[in-house]
């Protein structure tokens, strides 16, 4: 049992190492590289994290703040893993903008 748990712990330290690598993403002829935010959920597949550095990337150009590209972008993955989760309207508002 004892190793079986050392296992599955290895195997999900292994996991959160692999998740906190920065995300490449190809725009304007370049390569660009955007750093996924600690703790992120475990429901985060490879597409999620490639939606996340899309979506900064986005909001980073539009809106030109660090801090709220990473909450917009995160407010973007979550939305789209939580059918049904609604927002203030500002947030809402911000996040239909995103993708205009």
């Amino acid at each position: 049992m004892e190793q079986l748990f050392l296992r599955l712990s290895t195997a999900l330290l292994h996991t959160l190492e692999e998740s906190m690598q920065p995300v490449l993403i190809f725009r304007g002829g370049h390569w660009i590289s955007v750093s996924l935010p600690k703790g992120l959920d475990p429901k985060w597949t490879s597409k999620d994290s490639l939606y996340f550095a899309s979506a900064w990337l986005s909001a980073k150009e539009k809106w030109g703040c660090e801090k709220k590209a990473t909450s917009l972008a995160e407010a973007a993955v979550y939305k789209r893993l939580y059918e049904g989760l609604v927002y203030n309207k500002t947030l809402e508002h911000d996040l239909q903008q995103l993708w205009s």
